[in-house]
């Protein structure tokens, strides 16, 4: 679907644009492996696990987009990243069940 909607802007730039065969590897490798093999797992995940278990693993995108930035391009790690990975981590405990509020049965 992105590559329908990238197309038309594509084709307008096509005298400017370089459209190289390890590009055009790289976009499929991408769009396959990644979309498409996460996709896939999901679609099996939410088989055996409830919904809002299953969406918990979106929190977990952000952090990871922000992990990789900061591991792969030398990111900076602020007070805002700080205080959104804890509550990226928060809620996926909390989606999870973890209530620390809640008295243990003895």
């Amino acid at each position: 679907l992105a590559f329908i909607m990238l197309l038309p802007g594509a084709l307008y730039d096509l005298p400017q644009a370089h459209f190289t065969a390890p590009a055009l590897g790289a976009v499929a490798v991408m769009g396959v492996f990644t979309s498409g093999l996460a996709w896939w797992l999901y679609a099996r995940l939410m088989r055996h696990v409830t919904p809002l278990a299953g969406l918990s693993s979106t929190f977990m995108i952000t952090g990871f987009g922000v992990l990789w930035a900061v591991v792969f391009l030398g990111e900076a790690v602020g007070a805002g990243l700080t205080t959104g990975g804890v509550l990226i981590l928060l809620a996926c405990a909390l989606v999870m069940g973890f209530n620390p509020l809640r008295r243990v049965a003895r």
